[in-house]
């Protein structure tokens, strides 16, 4: 059946669901239900894991908050996979899924501050994304690999994120704690 999700606000994406005193920002990941796909953190702010999915943004702005910005490097507002990483492949055990979400449309507002890209998918068929600005982001607008039928239209990628806070060995250091802070 067919999901139609209309924001009703801007949002400020700042998980805080973590009790670690230190990176507040990474999942449990000793619980299960985190365990195989954030274990290297809220890789996205919207996980598309359906067909037929809608999402009217109704005028509104999607970002991350400067403090999660900082925390976490590898990011997307929207992801239309169940994994960041295409089938079988990425720096970590992420699920080995068969979901490649088709008939999706993203439409009508503003993806602001990401530390990676606005909205990423791999091998989904029919994404239409129409009357979208993207501001503010480190590597994309929009990274879609092999899609089919792509619909894109009356979308403005205007970056303007050019001071990079943090560099790689930041993003290093915040991975190898969450790998050995149990130990």
């Amino acid at each position: 059946e067919p999901m139609h999700i209309t924001l009703c606000e801007d949002i400020v994406f700042n998980p805080e669901t973590c009790i670690d005193p230190v990176f507040r920002y990474t999942p449990d990941y000793e619980d299960p239900k985190y365990a195989e796909n954030f274990h290297l953190g809220f890789f996205s702010g919207i996980i598309i894991n359906s067909n037929n999915v809608t999402i009217d943004m109704n005028g509104h702005k999607f970002e991350m908050h400067p403090d999660f910005f900082l925390m976490q490097r590898f990011y997307s507002h929207i992801t239309l996979n169940p994994s960041p990483f295409a089938r079988k492949n990425g720096p970590a055990a992420f699920n080995d899924f068969n979901m490649f979400p088709k008939n999706i449309c993203i439409k009508n507002g503003t993806f602001g501050l990401s530390s990676h890209i606005g909205i990423h998918g791999n091998d989904n068929q029919n994404v239409t994304i129409k009357d979208i600005t993207f501001v503010d982001h480190e590597v994309g607008g929009i990274v879609l690999n092999n899609p089919q039928d792509l619909h894109i239209e009356n979308v403005t990628i205007d970056n303007k994120c050019f001071k990079v806070p943090v560099g790689a060995r930041s993003s290093a250091l915040v991975q190898t704690y969450i790998f050995v802070r149990d130990f």
